[in-house]
């Protein structure tokens, strides 16, 4: 996600975190969508919406979203535990930027 326009992975052989939760329960017809922007390269047989849809349909985002979360309060959990300082504070901030951005 990282600033990068939405799609980009998937059209570049990219499987990411949301897609691979979306099609865990995704239909066949689902995944043949996914398999063939994979195989395309583009999204010229298979508009971008439909895998967006996919991956709302399915979570797949919320998901990710919910593991990422999971990971940020345990890494803030270890933080906290560090003595108070400026490298402290510096490091619960960074833990903020991964959940807290806008996507």
């Amino acid at each position: 996600m990282l600033g990068k326009p939405v799609g980009n992975d998937l059209r570049e052989g990219k499987v990411t975190l949301p897609l691979i939760y979306a099609l865990e329960d995704a239909s066949r017809e689902e995944r043949k969508l996914v398999e063939t922007v994979l195989k395309d390269g583009d999204y010229e047989r298979v508009p971008l919406r439909r895998i967006l849809d996919l991956l709302q349909r399915r979570d797949g985002i919320v998901r990710a979203r919910q593991r990422a979360q999971a990971f940020t309060d345990k890494a803030r959990a270890i933080i906290n535990t560090f003595p108070d300082s400026a490298a402290q504070r510096a490091l619960t901030a960074v833990t903020d930027l991964v959940t807290d951005r806008d996507h």
